[in-house]
């Protein structure tokens, strides 16, 4: 796909997001804890296309050119006003913003911001972050929440109309960075959780469904209320769905590359599926044991469930999380033949 149908694409969806905020619709909803899922969650329908539309360009360069494009979203058009009764205000920024947080690329979205924020006209973007700080996943680091406060600190948001919510923002955020502060103090390892949402955001990207994370936020929920034996129907669960997801992976990078996953007989799915990825993302014999191993120990941990201890399951966890942003990723950058 040439730069100039990427842009054509964008400017579709940014103007159908202008067009719905005009109409006095909210385009996004920060969702409240379920049953079903466990954790608040931003749904963002327009983000979701757009996101689904990079997930379906074909290499590097065509994916620079989307974020750049998206990035432009932030700074690059007017943002304005009308009247529904009261003041709405209505541009792009807010939903570019929050899809290239999706997609990993949160610091950039942070850096465009910075030019919105001087234009004045900031409260999309404004609502935008505040609600991803109450968010339960989090994607921002201490990094950009301390880059976001000095510049909400700095005196350079002047516009009168911004003084209230820049004040409530400020509020938000270091709230938030507290709450990453008193988790690193526990112990609590906020890497393997930002990879989680990574693993989350890139499933999301590739259009692989949405079981994947509801068990994924259902193994957070439980592993943080166990008394320290993890059941077996837990274990269960988590290995069949790394090893489903296992499966789905290899359907995702044969449909990418135009071609069937080999179906040796004598073997099981989930074997030909890993045979099938080491060679389509060239994975070495070192992280092919690793993986391997990986299997066996997950394998082994569910044979003696009941007495398996919660720290050690945690463990397994986050090496198969690590393990799955490694091949999402290979899979994400494959370039896509017809």
């Amino acid at each position: 796909m040439d730069a100039l149908m990427i842009y054509k694409r964008i400017q579709i969806v940014f103007e159908r997001e202008c067009s719905q905020i005009c109409d006095g619709e909210r385009t996004w909803k920060l969702m409240p804890p379920s049953a079903i899922n466990p954790k608040r969650r931003i749904e963002y329908e327009n983000s979701q296309i757009l996101i689904d539309l990079y997930a379906n360009l074909k290499d590097g360069e065509e994916r620079e050119n989307f974020i750049s494009n998206i990035e432009e979203g932030i700074f690059g058009r007017d943002e304005s006003y009308c009247f529904k009764n009261e003041i709405i205000y209505y541009g792009t920024s807010a939903l570019a913003f929050y899809t290239l947080c999706r997609l990993g690329f949160a610091n950039n979205a942070v850096e465009s911001s910075f030019q919105r924020f001087s234009k004045g006209n900031c409260h999309l973007l404004i609502s935008l972050i505040s609600d991803l700080c109450s968010d339960d996943f989090m994607y921002f680091g201490i990094d950009e929440i301390d880059k976001i406060l000095n510049y909400c600190k700095s005196g350079k948001m002047l516009t009168p109309t911004l003084e209230k919510p820049k004040d409530n923002l400020i509020k938000i955020l270091s709230k938030a960075g507290v709450d990453l502060i008193r988790k690193e103090i526990r112990g609590v390892n906020l890497e393997v959780n930002r990879d989680k949402e990574a693993v989350i955001a890139k499933l999301a990207t590739l259009g692989m469904g949405d079981q994947y994370e509801i068990t994924l936020n259902e193994l957070d929920v439980y592993l943080s209320t166990s008394s320290g034996v993890v059941a077996s129907a837990m274990i269960g669960n988590f290995r069949s769905m790394w090893e489903q997801l296992i499966v789905d992976i290899s359907k995702k990078i044969s449909k990418t590359l135009n071609e069937d996953v080999p179906n040796e007989q004598g073997k099981s799915a989930i074997s030909n599926a890993r045979v099938y990825i080491k060679k389509s993302l060239s994975l070495s014999d070192a992280d092919n044991s690793f993986i391997s191993r990986f299997v066996d120990i997950l394998h082994a941990e569910g044979g003696h469930a009941f007495n398996s201890r919660v720290e050690y399951f945690r463990l397994t966890r986050n090496i198969g999380i690590e393990i799955l942003l490694l091949l999402l990723s290979k899979t994400e950058s494959l370039p896509k033949k017809t």
